[in-house]
């Protein structure tokens, strides 16, 4: 091999190697990028189970609470059968659950939207995670490529 060309091979293996190390380092930050992304989403999906959890035993003391209060419910002919006293008493308790029903139930309402809004972070870190791992895929392919190309020089 005569030296302007083994001059002009090692140029052109140097390139390619450098094209391929450049895109190496892409690959690397975006599988990085990938990762803290699914990692996040990861802990995310997390925070929505607990917040279900909550929100499920908080429906539950909902309907719990219901109940006992449908138990209270003074009738309709209470007052015309004498009993004024009973009914009133039983009324304030009606009104004094009916008040914890409701107290309950906007708990369990906080912990859906909270969910709801860690539900739609969580889409747009998944969108955004398969858009990287598309982007990790088609540079590794070119990185390959070239690396090819390098190999295929190398043995010339």
């Amino acid at each position: 091999m005569s030296e302007k060309k083994r001059v002009e091979l090692e140029g052109e293996l140097s390139e390619l190697r450098v094209r391929r190390d450049e895109l190496n380092s892409l690959v690397r930050e975006t599988l990085d990028k990938r990762n803290t992304l699914n990692s996040e989403v990861s802990k995310q999906i997390q925070e929505i189970k607990e917040l279900k959890s909550k929100r499920d035993a908080s429906n539950a003391k909902v309907q719990e609470l219901k109940s006992k209060r449908d138990d209270l419910e003074p009738g309709p002919f209470a007052f015309s059968q004498g009993e004024a006293g009973m009914a009133s008493n039983s009324t304030g308790r009606f009104h004094e659950t009916h008040d914890e029903v409701l107290s309950e139930a906007s708990k369990g309402s906080v912990f859906h939207e909270q969910m709801m809004e860690i539900s739609k972070a969580v889409n747009k870190k998944k969108a955004e995670a398969n858009h990287m791992h598309e982007r990790y895929l088609e540079m590794k392919e070119k990185a390959n490529s070239i690396h090819a190309q390098y190999i295929k020089k190398l043995a010339e």
